[in-house]
């Protein structure tokens, strides 16, 4: 099995988001990777620099929507072995918060 990653999306906004997709810039240069940022984002950031700046951005819906849905996820699924066990049979990879954060 292949662990290289070949593609991150980025739920995350603002400074941190940017910061991430200068690393994959960088990583890609120093490692004649090919590594494609995805920006996911809901309707207040759709002209947000981080949107801009990704490979490929995906519109998610309006923010409301978006902060119920991952204030549940958070709360439910994400910690659970079972979204761990999905990600495993999926072969993906969750990095991010931990669920204390």
């Amino acid at each position: 099995m292949n662990n290289e990653f070949k593609r991150v999306a980025i739920v995350n906004r603002g400074e941190a988001a940017m910061r991430f997709i200068h690393a994959a810039r960088e990583f890609n240069q120093e490692n004649n990777a090919s590594l494609c940022t995805i920006a996911l984002f809901s309707e207040p950031d759709c002209h947000a620099m981080f949107v801009r700046e990704a490979d490929e951005a995906v519109f998610l819906g309006p923010a409301q929507t978006i902060d119920r849905s991952t204030q549940q996820l958070k709360a439910s699924t994400w910690n659970t072995a079972g979204w761990r066990m999905r990600c495993r049979k999926l072969a993906r990879t969750q990095c991010g918060w931990d669920g204390d954060s």
